[in-house]
C-alpha cells in the first residue's frame, strides 16, 4: 500500500490516512498513483484513489477507464 506525501511515495498500511492526504495532492499525481496500484494488483486501493480523482474531475474519462479495468479484473461486471 502507498501514501502520497509532499516528499512522494512512502509505504503505508493505513488506507484511511491515505485517502486524507489525497486531499492535497494534484490531479495528476492522483492519477499516477491510481495506475501505480492498478500495475501492482493493489485493485482495492487503485478503486478508492481513481473514486476520489473522479469525485474531482467528473469529466475525467481516463480515471473511468480505470475503473472500468478495476472491475473488470475484480470480475465485478455489474459496475
Amino acid at each position: 500500500m502507498i501514501a502520497v506525501t509532499t516528499a512522494g511515495l512512502v509505504a503505508t498500511q493505513d488506507l484511511q490516512s491515505i485517502l486524507v492526504k489525497l486531499e492535497a495532492v494534484d490531479s495528476v499525481t492522483l492519477a499516477e498513483v491510481a495506475h501505480r496500484e492498478y500495475q501492482q494488483a493493489h485493485y482495492d486501493n487503485s478503486e478508492k484513489i481513481c473514486n476520489e480523482l473522479w469525485r474531482r474531475e467528473p469529466d475525467n474519462t481516463g480515471c473511468l477507464l480505470l475503473l472500468s479495468s478495476i472491475h473488470f479484473q475484480c470480475k465485478r461486471y455489474d459496475k
